[in-house]
């Protein structure tokens, strides 16, 4: 997918995030800026990230926590009562849910 400029919403959302990344299925990962963390711990601070679908056009978006190396560890869909998803940065994988 060359030309970005074909995609539903893509301007705006240049916009809105700080940055984007086309992922191996083509799906587009649009991540808004870092808010810093108010004390100091396991957390540098919690950005939105915004998925979009191109041949869909459907959009997923979750609320990453990050680690001091930008990894995520805590993963929190936007909408409904879903659970926060808890992360191992080391290897990315789910390790529980909590809410």
């Amino acid at each position: 997918m060359k030309d970005n400029s074909k995609i539903p919403g893509h301007a705006g959302r240049l916009k809105r995030y700080e940055s984007f990344r086309i992922l191996d299925n083509l799906r587009i990962r649009y991540y808004g800026k870092l808010r810093l963390a108010k004390s100091p711990g396991r957390s540098v601070g919690n950005r939105v990230v915004t998925e979009l679908n191109p041949a869909t056009e459907k959009t997923r978006t979750w609320m990453e926590t990050l680690d001091i190396q930008g990894r995520p560890t805590v993963i929190h869909p936007k909408y409904g009562s879903k659970p926060h998803y808890v992360m191992d940065p080391e290897t990315g994988k789910f390790t529980g849910e909590t809410f």
